[in-house]
């Protein structure tokens, strides 16, 4: 009888661990979600500054060639 209490109490440790384990990601989850939309943000802002970037570029080679 004692096995199986021995058995029970290491079952229900583990089920703490993992029931602990699935909070935290859930919740880094939650965070990552929260954060998506500013890093797509980020993604949009820096694609227009690297395309003003190259017409600049592009706009003083031609006055080079001139």
């Amino acid at each position: 009888m004692s096995n199986l209490n021995a058995a029970i109490e290491e079952l229900e440790k583990s089920l703490s661990v993992e029931q602990r384990r699935l909070g935290d990601y859930q919740r880094d989850l939650e965070r990552m979600e929260e954060k998506k939309p500013i890093v797509k943000q980020n993604i949009q802002d820096t694609e227009s500054k690297i395309q003003d970037i190259e017409a600049s570029i592009f706009v003083l080679k031609k006055m080079v060639e001139e």
